[in-house]
């Protein structure tokens, strides 16, 4: 079975974590912003990203993840969003099978983003590190800590509403189609109404 690639963390991507395969870009979403979407690479984890490689059973292989500021439209919230990346040093562990098949990736490091209603300047900066840990077998998502998680409107599944909060305490994610968020606990900070307040935070 070839790799899966993991598009990067929480939100900041087709989808938090991992895809097996490729998505449709959801209306009123161009292309460009999907390829751009794909490339910024979080753990939103976020949202994270696995580069294609060979690792073995017996030797983990470590790849960092690298970040680029993204900017989406309105549907995560009412008003478009930018997120800037201030520091990032997280970087991938990940097991494989004798094959080359991944079976664990564990994500770690810092992420400190500057999120920005660009509709109205509003701005805030957040530390989304985690870590996170997926798991191929059940295609599961554990994010502990601080997670930054969005989603466009139907993509937890039909009639779901849009939505980008960062998560402080624990989540499971189910990554298959459609995505599903199993569990969380801890707090939840709703970014949509934190960036419709004016001012920076």
């Amino acid at each position: 079975m070839p790799n899966p690639r993991l598009p990067t963390n929480g939100a900041l991507t087709e989808g938090p974590g991992l895809s097996y395969r490729c998505r449709r870009t959801p209306p009123g979403r161009s292309e460009d912003t999907t390829r751009r979407r794909q490339a910024f690479v979080l753990v939103v984890m976020v949202s994270l990203a696995l580069w294609p490689g060979r690792a073995w059973a017996d030797k983990p292989e470590r790849l960092p993840i690298p970040t680029e500021d993204l900017s989406i439209p309105a549907g995560a919230c009412p008003f478009p969003v930018s997120f800037h990346v201030v520091t990032n040093n997280e970087h991938t562990i990940t097991w494989s099978d004798a094959e080359g098949n991944p079976i664990r990736t564990i994500i770690q490091g810092q992420v400190v983003l500057e999120i920005t209603n660009t509709a109205t300047g509003t701005s805030v900066t957040r530390n989304v590190s985690g870590p996170g840990t997926i798991t191929y077998a059940d295609i599961l998502f554990v994010g502990r800590g601080s997670q930054l998680f969005f989603f466009f409107p139907n993509e937890l599944g039909p009639g779901t509403p849009g939505s980008m909060f960062i998560n402080r305490g624990r989540v499971v994610e189910f990554l298959g189609t459609p995505r599903k968020i199993i569990s969380q606990t801890g707090q939840q900070e709703d970014l949509c109404a934190t960036l419709s307040v004016s001012g920076r935070g």
